[in-house]
């Protein structure tokens, strides 16, 4: 059985604005469901979802995830490797919903193949945009013809330009078709390019243009609050700036102050210990002239005491020696 398109999840970087814009522009309606930042889409006449932008194994995925439901996960992945393409996550599975994996084909395209538990049935709103058409562009239609026909099984028949393809297989009620890579207005076409079908294209041309215009004013507005938040946010940090360079100059100007004061300080307890040791060395020079006047007076006392008692001997030696002398005479 080919395996056909059951899921679209629609990339947002802005859930909240994203979300009005579906919901004005194709009536779909939007619940939680999963993980955060998830919403089930109910309208689009296939699963729908839209979610945070995100990346797998390193790529960022597209604007527009398809994912396709298979009969068997596990033979699908090994056909995708053996054809060229690429399994960017081991098998996972999501409770309730199936087992699946993300794929690159072989032109870069990245979408989901997933083995879905049961059954579904799309809920239809009157009047929402329906998914008609799903278009895969390549760099190579040749190369990428062959390996949807081997990977999901897809018969292609040309139609209209050259490298241009149908396919029945995409889905129930889809047309699908393989196609050149091309630009529009200067923008490259995504991988997966999908139309939706709505009841009058005047009138939601215009509403897409009121919406997208209503986008565009609301994000220049976010944009210029962001600004002038940034300028606030500037000038608080210029006058923090200029507070805290004005706190430091007062600081350094007392840093100074404190620096001439510290350098007298100093100054004056130099002087007043030069003072202290120039009296110091007077006043030991004083003692010691003291001291030496003292010995020298003592010595003095000791030597006339000497010649006093030298004088005395000497003295009466010679009274001795005279009182002999007249002793004699008398006996002679």
């Amino acid at each position: 059985m080919p395996a056909m398109l059951r899921h679209v999840s629609i990339s947002a970087d802005d859930l909240p604005r994203a979300r009005a814009f579906y919901e004005q522009v194709m009536g779909w309606r939007f619940a939680p469901w999963g993980p955060p930042d998830f919403l089930q889409i109910a309208g689009a006449g296939v699963g729908g979802g839209l979610q945070g932008r995100h990346t797998v194994a390193g790529k960022s995925l597209p604007g527009l995830e398809p994912t396709f439901a298979v009969e068997n996960i596990v033979a699908t992945m090994a056909v995708i490797a053996a054809n060229g393409g690429t399994c960017l996550t081991p098998e996972f599975h999501i409770p309730t919903v199936g087992r699946g994996t993300t794929f690159e084909d072989p032109e870069g395209n990245i979408a989901k193949v997933m083995q879905y538990e049961r059954a579904w049935a799309p809920t239809l709103i009157d009047g929402a945009a329906r998914l008609r058409h799903v278009a895969i562009n390549a760099d190579d239609v040749v190369r990428a013809k062959g390996f949807y026909e081997r990977a999901f099984g897809w018969a292609f028949t040309p139609w209209g330009p050259p490298g241009f393809y149908q396919t029945r297989n995409a889905g129930r009620g889809l047309m699908g078709a393989l196609q050149g890579r091309r630009s529009i207005v200067g923008m490259v076409m995504p991988g997966l390019e999908l139309t939706l079908g709505v009841e009058d294209i005047v009138a939601t041309a215009a509403m897409i243009g009121a919406v997208t215009a209503y986008a565009l004013e609301e994000r220049r507005k976010q944009q210029e609050e962001k600004a002038r938040q940034a300028a606030l946010e500037a000038e608080k940090e210029e006058r923090h700036a200029r507070i805290q360079a004005r706190k430091m100059e007062k600081l350094e100007d007392k840093w100074a102050q404190e620096r001439v004061w510290e350098e007298e300080r100093l100054a004056q307890q130099k002087r007043i210990q030069d003072t202290y040791s120039a009296h110091m060395e007077s006043k030991m020079m004083l003692m010691e002239a003291q001291e030496e006047a003292t010995w020298m007076a003592s010595q003095a006392t000791i030597r006339n005491r000497e010649d006093a008692k030298k004088t005395e001997e000497l003295q009466a030696g010679l009274a001795a020696y005279y009182a002999g002398t007249r002793q004699g005479e008398k006996e002679a």
